[in-house]
């Protein structure tokens, strides 16, 4: 498919957006705050007030409390022996509470400018992984939504641990995006796109083990970069919705984007756009597994080629100590092939497996999602 083709296609997708997430990088807080342009913020807030009267609702993913944290140590003159480049998972937290009232104070008073409340979010691991946590972190978001709110979720790094971590914020704007239908995720990075051959790719329909080859890791010492960012946007398309890579130096790309122009790298895959329901965006998205499922070629045509409920028959070992209702990944010949909440515990398997009960359903159709 050319560009061209590509991009009318995209541009119709684009008219049945009505959730925006819009993810914004460490490098880019600290850039605008260090260069006073609060205008930036500002300008920002303007474009979310439009988007909210014509019925599009943004959710913002932002990064930047512990680097904010950093800066307020260091501006403050105290006396500290800390290794600002290699800090303690304490000392990350110590800065994370520092810097997150900034981080919200900074938002609140350019939205409130605008006449729009924001509202601090900070969430962790479990919020995600746990489906009645999830459930309720959803209708805190719908209820401000419907209050014309704007949502500013950070991850709890003040208190988060290793255990309780979702890992990284495009991690956290995938997981945010998922919760949606007809959502579109832009990412304001340092950079302005995903680059192959030192050049810029406009848009990706898949992504493949060459693009992931040339994603780079995360810069000065943080987490996430270019790799995890693809990883996110492979899902996204998975689950029919779209995602934007691109500058955050000025917000009102932000508008243009949303006007389908050829800026940043598009990720977009036109035979993927029946989104998925919300049970099964939940599974797609959710990455806290607690065990795999290994079954034979015969089950694995079944799920992908009929659709079918993956039954005990097809089933060669399992890993993990799993318990009913919880998701668990599936392999073919040590291949991820499907993700899908399981309807018995590891231990229920492991009795039905040693008493014949071929027809037994492990996980039913509608809890499952193809992956490959």
């Amino acid at each position: 498919m050319t560009y061209s083709a590509a991009e009318k296609d995209l541009k119709e997708a684009l008219k049945k957006i009505r959730f925006l997430v819009i993810k914004i990088g460490t490098n880019i807080i600290r850039k605008h705050i260090e260069n006073k342009n609060n205008s930036f913020f500002e300008e920002l807030a303007k474009i979310c007030a439009k988007l909210i009267k014509e019925q599009i609702h943004p959710i913002i993913v932002s990064s930047g409390a512990v680097g904010l944290g950093k800066d307020l140590m260091k501006e403050s003159g105290m006396k500290s022996n800390t290794n600002f480049k290699n800090i303690s998972i304490s000392e990350k937290q110590a800065f994370a509470s520092l810097g997150q009232s900034l981080l919200i104070d900074i938002y609140r008073d350019a939205f409130g400018k605008n006449g729009i409340p924001a509202a601090q979010i900070l969430v962790s691991k479990e919020d995600f992984q746990n489906k009645k946590h999830y459930q309720n972190l959803k209708r805190t978001l719908d209820t401000l939504i419907q209050w014309n709110s704007i949502p500013v979720i950070n991850e709890n790094d003040a208190v988060a641990t290793d255990e309780l971590k979702v890992g990284d914020n495009d991690t956290l704007s995938e997981l945010i995006t998922g919760m949606y239908p007809d959502t579109l995720l832009i990412m304001l990075t340092s950079i302005d796109g995903f680059y192959m051959n030192n050049q810029k790719v406009s848009m990706l329909s898949e992504i493949a083990s060459e693009e992931l080859k040339n994603a780079l890791g995360p810069k000065d010492g943080g987490i996430g970069g270019m790799r995890t960012k693809l990883k996110s946007a492979a899902k996204i398309m998975l689950s029919g919705q779209i995602m934007n890579i691109c500058s955050g130096d000025n917000a009102d790309i932000v508008e243009k984007i949303i006007s389908g122009e050829e800026i940043g790298t598009w990720f977009f895959n036109s035979a993927s756009r029946n989104s998925l329901s919300a049970k099964k965006r939940w599974i797609l998205h959710n990455r806290h597994l607690t065990g795999s499922i290994y079954i034979d070629e015969g089950a694995k045509d079944a799920l992908i080629k009929s659709s079918a409920s993956l039954l005990i028959v097809g089933v060669q070992h399992f890993e993990g100590d799993f318990e009913k209702g919880d998701i668990v990944n599936i392999y073919c010949n040590e291949k991820r092939v499907a993700k899908g909440i399981a309807s018995m515990s590891g231990k229920e398997l492991l009795l039905k497996k040693e008493k014949p009960s071929k027809g037994a359903e492990i996980i039913h159709r509608d809890n499952l999602i193809i992956m490959n």
